[in-house]
């Protein structure tokens, strides 16, 4: 293999010497005495990339021998220059491997010893996989293995707040657990009854409650085969005293007053037994209600020209004086009554807070020979929307008061009219972004709804816009369109969501505008007039 080799250095190879080389390269068969040909002609260090053209060089079955050795890791080259080279440390007789930018030691076979389970290899591991293999429970506080030995297991002790060894119980359904065999119960002397187990004997400890202070037994003389009388009952048993001590509290109830005649023969029951015993006698209520069922059907009880009195000076009575008439006196005065045309009452009124109330499921017909009066207050009549308005049965002379709009009305000629014009109310909804839509109530100003309508307020007067746009149309009332609010006898100005009312004074120009301050398309003029 003939390679031209330069004369002169420093100076930049030509095309032909570079073509002439590598082309000579390419065909020869480089052996290990090229090779050193070559290396030789280099006079110093040679790059094999230059020789190759930057292209991987495949030495077949050949090996590639060289000593990569340095005397310290501090003698390595640049781990980021050269990745994935291999170096020996001699001074520490170890291998490192460029990788990551940094040169990481590898473990010689020494190091790691025979085996996973070797020490040396679990000293390389981290101390907390340790603590988690298996037979290994030495990092564990809570575990006491101390003294453990064949067929023990370990068990919570909650004195020491651990694991320790104990013995495996044995036997016991399934094959272990505990028996039935191994339960047993202790009976305590008697005292405050109580049970408790020890879950370390299986034993259960019951105390049973002490009755010595109860009669434990009685005995009774009598057989019963003779009428029971106090003569029979030996006195050592059943004293008359103990039942004579508690004669007080005995009573006699209604059905052994009802079969009193079974109990009573041969006695006669006179005025003074009865008298003698008034004083304590009492009508429960019961008793009154129950009055029906102590007189006989179709009975009656005649109280002509007599008083039923309620109180206990007697000055306040049902009496019927009169025919066909029941007078009621209160203090002795006669304050109403019935007759047929039904109660009759000198006047209603409340003792008491709170509001009295008259309710029927009809008209109420109040027929009087004079006029009506109301004195101490308003005469107040039904609030109703325009839809309950529409519900009534209405008459000529029906009297309102519409909440829409804020005025009252008077149904008359088959329609209802306006008894006083209210506040002119407006309500407002939205077209997207693009217009508010303006209604009214009665449909006065707006038969059906208009975009942003030009407006015309008169002064003096009051107007009531209801933004009921959705929440997001802030509805104000301007000097110029985009321009500041108009604040002068406007409430609620820039409402997104409720009623703004404007009082139009006096001194109110003569154009004013409404706009949404958040989309300045809807809105329009307001002539004031």
């Amino acid at each position: 293999m003939a390679i031209t080799l330069r004369n002169t250095k420093g100076t930049a190879l030509t095309h032909v010497e570079l073509d002439a080389n590598f082309t000579t390269l390419q065909n020869a068969d480089l052996d290990s005495a090229a090779i050193t040909s070559i290396a030789q002609a280099a006079q110093g260090s040679i790059n094999l990339n230059t020789i190759a053209g930057d292209s991987d060089i495949n030495f077949g079955t050949h090996k590639i021998l060289y000593s990569n050795n340095y005397d310290s890791a501090g003698a390595l080259p640049a781990a980021g220059t050269y990745h994935g080279m291999f170096a020996h440390v001699h001074s520490e007789g170890a291998g490192y491997m460029a990788h990551g930018g940094a040169w990481v030691k590898l473990a010689n076979f020494s190091d790691v010893g025979t085996g996973i389970d070797s020490a040396k290899t679990i000293s390389l591991v981290d101390s907390n996989y340790v603590s988690a293999r298996i037979g290994s429970v030495s990092g564990h506080t809570d575990i006491n293995m101390s003294g453990i030995s064949n067929n023990q297991i370990l068990k919570w002790d909650s004195a020491q707040q651990m694991f320790i060894a104990a013995a495996d119980v044995s036997g016991g359904g399934g094959g272990g657990g505990l028996g039935y065999a191994d339960f047993s119960v202790s009976t305590n002397a008697a005292g405050s009854p109580t049970l408790s187990y020890n879950n370390g004997t299986g034993v259960f400890s019951y105390t049973p409650p002490d009755l010595s202070s109860y009669l434990t037994s009685y005995t009774e003389t009598n057989d019963l085969s003779v009428a029971v009388t106090w003569t029979n009952i030996p006195d050592t048993n059943v004293p008359e005293s103990a039942v004579t001590q508690h004669q007080a509290a005995l009573s006699i109830t209604e059905s052994q007053v009802s079969d009193l005649q079974s109990y009573i023969t041969g006695y006669t029951v006179t005025e003074g037994d009865v008298t003698s015993h008034q004083a304590a006698l009492s009508i429960t209520e019961s008793q009154i209600n129950d009055l029906g069922s102590y007189l006989a059907n179709g009975s009656s009880i005649d109280m002509n020209g007599n008083e039923l009195v309620m109180d206990a000076d007697g000055d306040t009575s049902f009496h019927a004086s009169v025919d066909d008439e029941i007078d009621i006196r209160v203090k002795g005065t006669d304050v109403g009554k019935f007759d047929s045309d039904g109660l009759i009452i000198n006047s209603i009124r409340t003792s008491t807070a709170g509001t009295p109330t008259l309710t029927s499921s009809s008209n109420i017909n109040m027929t009087v020979g004079g006029s009506v009066t109301v004195s101490g207050g308003g005469f107040r009549v039904a609030s109703l929307t325009t839809s309950q308005r529409g519900s009534l049965t209405a008459a000529n002379g029906e009297i309102i008061y519409n909440t829409d709009n804020g005025q009252f009305e008077i149904y008359q000629r088959g329609d209802w009219t306006a008894m006083t014009r209210g506040a002119s109310l407006f309500t407002l909804t939205a077209s997207g972004s693009s217009h508010y839509i303006f209604n009214d109530p009665d449909g006065h100003w707006f038969p059906t709804g208009e975009n942003d309508p030009l407006l015309y307020l008169r002064r003096g007067e009051t107007y009531y816009f209801v933004n009921n746009s959705g929440g997001s149309h802030p509805f104000e009332i301007r000097a110029s369109a985009g321009g500041s609010a108009y604040s002068t006898g406007v409430t609620n100005n820039g409402s997104s969501n409720g009623t703004i009312v404007f009082k139009v004074p006096m001194s109110a120009p003569s154009t004013l505008y409404y706009q949404c301050t958040a989309h300045g398309s809807m809105g329009n003029t307001i002539n004031i007039i």
